[in-house]
């Protein structure tokens, strides 16, 4: 994904960022939302992301706030569970325009979390 930032102010930017990855969530979606482990096993996020907001930090470091939505089916047992999440994640723009986000690493759930 990519943009140009010549010549514009960061304010201008950040409603194109916005914009940008609303538009082509699909290519973020696998970095911002990954592997869903750490809720359950089971869980999925159909819908993607839905970008709240991009606020400039410093130089070309942005951050990127974003909500998405996860469910687990767990048939027979009608006990589906479903929540929204929030969050952020910073990421810069490198000299050609390329967003490079941070990387996210989530510690799995284990038996205790069950209890």
């Amino acid at each position: 994904m990519h943009i140009e930032a010549n010549g514009k102010s960061p304010k201008e930017l950040c409603k194109e960022l916005e914009k940008l990855i609303q538009d082509e969530h699909h290519e973020v979606d696998s970095i911002v939302i990954g592997d869903l482990s750490h809720i359950n096993h089971r869980a999925e996020c159909h819908n993607g992301i839905v970008v709240e907001s991009v606020e400039h930090n410093h130089g070309s470091t942005y951050t990127l706030s974003y909500s998405y939505e996860w469910n687990v089916y767990n048939g027979c047992a009608d006990m589906n569970e479903h929540d929204e999440v929030h969050d952020c994640i910073s990421f810069d723009i490198d000299e050609q325009g390329k967003l490079v986000f941070e990387q996210v690493v989530l510690e799995p759930r284990s038996t205790l979390d069950e209890f």
